[in-house]
C-alpha cells in the first residue's frame, strides 16, 4: 500500500497512462504475501506496539487521513437533464419539434390538429420518461 501515493488517488484529469501506471503499481503491491515481521519493518513499526505518538503524527502529516476521498456529487438538475438528452430521448425530442412545425407549416389553417397532438404526446412521453429514468 505504501508504492502508491496519496497524491495519485488525488490526480485530476491523468489521462490513460497515469491509470495505467497506478493499475501497475497497484499489481506490484505485496502486502499481503510477505510475513508479519517484514512488513512490520517495510512500515518501520513493532508489530506489537504499533506506532509511537510522534511517529502516528508524522504519518498523518505526511499521508493525511485514513479515509476514502469524497466523490464530487453531482446537482439533480444536472443528472435529470442528463436523463432528458439521453440518444432516444433527443429522438424523441426531434419528433416532437417536427410535429409541431408540421402543424405549424400546414396548409389547412390548423383545421388538422394531429400533429399538433402527437407533438404534445410526444414531448409528454420524453418527459415522463426522463422523471422515471431518474428516479
Amino acid at each position: 500500500m505504501s508504492k502508491v501515493s496519496k497524491e495519485d488517488g488525488k490526480k485530476k484529469g491523468g489521462g490513460m497512462s497515469d491509470a495505467v501506471k497506478g493499475t501497475e503499481a497497484i499489481r506490484q503491491w505485496d502486502d499481503h504475501k510477505i510475513g508479519i515481521d517484514a512488513l512490520a519493518t517495510r512500515f518501520g513499526t513493532n508489530k506489537d506496539t504499533g506506532f509511537t505518538s510522534e511517529q502516528a503524527k508524522d504519518k498523518h502529516a505526511k499521508d493525511g487521513d485514513n479515509a476514502l476521498t469524497k466523490k464530487e456529487s453531482v446537482p439533480w438538475y444536472c443528472l435529470f437533464i442528463e436523463e432528458l438528452t439521453g440518444f432516444f430521448s433527443l429522438l424523441l425530442w426531434f419528433g416532437c419539434f417536427l410535429c409541431f412545425i408540421g402543424y405549424g407549416i400546414q396548409e389547412d389553417g390548423g383545421l388538422d390538429k394531429s400533429n399538433l397532438y402527437l407533438g404534445i404526446v410526444l414531448g409528454f412521453v420524453t418527459i415522463a420518461t426522463g422523471i422515471f429514468s431518474y428516479m
